[in-house]
């Protein structure tokens, strides 16, 4: 029974290792892509390695008093509890920072905080144990950070494959335990706007490639009903811009929408060269880097387009709470049908835009954006 146990506390030894491995390997794996991802010189990305052996070697040095202290047991948990939290910290604090380096860096720290923990407590418990095989114990133990480190390679090169190294975030998770969607309501203030302004509208949605057919025809019925064109493209592979070329030629055309949405990857694809910086988008809070700090007249198509800062909100209290109806195409034909002259098809009652929403021949939730519009106008003004 005593022998058992100890092969279990080895065999726990073992396992140490393949994490220490886990910690000291999985980050160098994604320099490139936070490079991409954060805009990270790689200079300064490289310094993570040297900070996290740096810090092993500081929890080396000062660790042998607070390890006797509460015992190795202890210490081996806290250790593992520590390698786990800064991988799980990895998938979110360099979102929480302005700079996403320094959140990097304080998940880097926090596993490299358990990292030297376990150089520190692993040998000697094997050491420790009394077994006929010690010295083989010994040898196995540091073959297993060797299987550990090709281990986090393979596992890695495999879930990249297969779900794409944008995910990285989720294999993170994953060795942790074991160790923009459409805006509609974005959307529908900026078509608000053009209808306000007489600007005619088409919606553009690009990287077609992320939504099945499906999703793809459920967004165009939706779009379609309302009263505006829909073109899907994707912007990086030039699909779908043939149609869009057409719609340009001639005209000043805006490019508008948030940020990460394509804006600018799309005019570089529509003039084939390289005018405007792109970004990528945040995984996390789903919405891209502000590449693009200017509006820029440019020649395409016999016209001209133009490229626009991304936005995330968008301000419509200025609109007079009785001319917003005529913001929504939909409801043209029913603005005459109402008992009351000047119905803001609100409250009033005999309303036909309120029966065309029932009759289901208005979108509901389109008339909810509506009213939700309206009474923002209305709350923020004094009427």
């Amino acid at each position: 029974m005593t022998e058992n146990k100890y092969k279990i506390t080895i065999n726990a030894c073992f396992l140490a290792y393949i994490v220490q491995a886990i910690v000291n390997n999985f980050v160098p794996l994604l320099f490139v892509t936070f490079q991409r991802e954060f805009d990270i010189p790689l200079s300064k990305i490289t310094l993570l390695i040297t900070f996290n052996f740096l810090i092993q070697l500081f929890v080396d040095l000062v660790s042998a008093k607070f390890v006797d202290k509460i015992g190795y047991k202890a210490s081996m948990v806290i250790a593992h509890f520590m390698c786990a939290s800064g991988l799980v910290a990895l998938t979110f604090l360099p979102d929480l920072f302005n700079n996403s380096f320094v959140g990097i860096l304080i998940a880097v720290m926090i596993y490299a905080v358990g990292g030297g923990l376990l150089e520190v407590i692993v040998s000697p418990v094997v050491e420790a144990c009394p077994t006929d095989n010690k010295e083989k114990a010994m040898s196995l133990l540091h073959s297993f950070y060797c299987w550990g480190q090709m281990g986090v390679v393979l596992i890695s090169t495999l879930f990249f494959t297969a779900f794409s190294i944008k995910n990285w975030r989720a294999l993170a998770v994953v060795f942790a335990i074991k160790t923009p969607d459409i805006n509609y309501d974005l959307l529908n203030r900026f078509l608000v706007l053009c209808e306000h302004n007489n600007i005619k509208a088409i919606v553009c949605l690009n990287k077609v490639d992320l939504v099945s057919d499906e999703e793809r025809k459920i967004v165009k019925e939706k779009i379609n009903s309302i009263g505006y064109e829909v073109l899907f493209i994707n912007a990086k592979q030039g699909l779908g811009v043939e149609a869009l070329n057409e719609k340009l030629e001639g005209n000043v055309t805006v490019l508008c929408g948030p940020s990460g949405a394509g804006k600018s990857t799309l005019i570089n694809t529509l003039t084939e060269k390289y005018y405007m910086e792109t970004g990528e988008v945040s995984d996390k809070l789903g919405r891209g880097k502000h590449t693009t700090r200017h509006s820029e007249l440019i020649d395409v198509q016999d016209g001209y387009i133009v490229d626009t800062p991304g936005f995330s909100t968008l301000e419509v209290t200025f609109i007079d709470k009785d001319d917003l109806k005529y913001c929504f195409p939909e409801f043209e034909e029913y603005n005459n049908q109402c008992k009351f002259r000047g119905c803001s098809h609100y409250k009033e009652p005999s309303c036909a835009v309120k029966m065309a929403v029932e009759e289901g021949k208005i979108n509901k939730v389109r008339y909810d954006f509506y009213i939700r519009t309206l009474q923002e106008i209305m709350n923020g003004r004094k009427y």
